[in-house]
């Protein structure tokens, strides 16, 4: 086969790869930005550490936070109290610390950081709160780091999974209730214990997205009986690193080169 035709071809694939990069790389800036507005334009006045020193894993329990100078004072974050102007952190729990016997409601200036840790709600996650209309209310931000979270909905949240993180909602009906879902890494998923693939399919399609991209069976996601017959696996399809891209394109480039030649 005549180099010069090999070169054209080998460029031609170099081109179309680098197309590709940017839109990879895109998705996750997007995300990025997206995550670190949302941040910034609702910035809490306190944060609230996760310690466990009452260690009763009491998500309601004040004595199990740190304000940084001590426990909260008051009662703040009891089960059914709007939790306002406050970011909640938890880091490498012990146990699984859990919000029993009501909503955990968290307002939408405050952040829920939960990595490294695994959490349970009994009830609903959440913005309960209205806003000055006494109409609307706006989604606060949860965001997985290499966690778990289990909650029976989700309610009024923009939620965020990174690296290997899952969210498990127990609910039927809507266990995804005015909320959004962005899964930003292949190992990433969601488990719906009481929504079929067909109900998932109808109610939730739309509220996930994966790097920012909308949720696109069998393109960017897949769905999966959890094996009961009742519950759905919603996990991430793996996006070729562009190196690999790169590499298949080129040795599919050179068999053609040896057939011809």
């Amino acid at each position: 086969m005549d180099l010069h035709v090999i070169t054209k071809d080998l460029n031609h694939e170099m081109e179309r790869i680098e197309m590709l990069i940017p839109k990879n790389f895109k998705y996750i800036a997007a995300s990025a930005t997206f995550t670190m507005m949302s941040t910034s334009l609702f910035a809490a006045t306190n944060t609230y550490t996760w310690d466990g020193d009452a260690a009763d894993n009491d998500i309601f329990n004040e004595t199990n936070w740190d304000t940084g100078s001590g426990d909260p004072a008051g009662d703040p974050l009891k089960a059914n109290t709007d939790i306002i102007d406050t970011d909640l952190v938890i880091t490498n729990a012990t146990g699984t610390p859990n919000a029993s016997g009501g909503q955990w409601k968290i307002y939408k200036d405050s952040v829920l950081t939960i990595t490294n840790s695994s959490v349970s709600a009994d009830q609903g996650v959440g913005n309960w709160k209205k806003e000055a209309d006494n109409t609307t209310r706006l989604r606060t931000s949860i965001v997985l780091n290499d966690s778990n979270l289990e909650a029976n909905f989700i309610f009024y949240a923009n939620v965020e999974l990174n690296g290997n993180s899952t969210l498990t909602v127990r609910h039927s009906g809507i266990p995804l209730n005015n909320a959004t879902i962005n899964l930003l890494n292949e190992n990433s998923r969601i488990v719906f214990n009481n929504e079929n693939i067909a109900a998932v399919i109808d109610e939730h399609l739309s509220k996930i997205t994966v790097n920012g991209e909308a949720a696109v069976i069998d393109t960017n996601m897949k769905l999966v009986d959890d094996g009961t017959g009742n519950g759905t696996i919603l996990s991430v399809i793996p996006v070729p690193e562009p190196a690999s891209l790169m590499l298949l394109s080129l040795g599919g480039l050179l068999a053609i080169a040896r057939r011809k030649h």
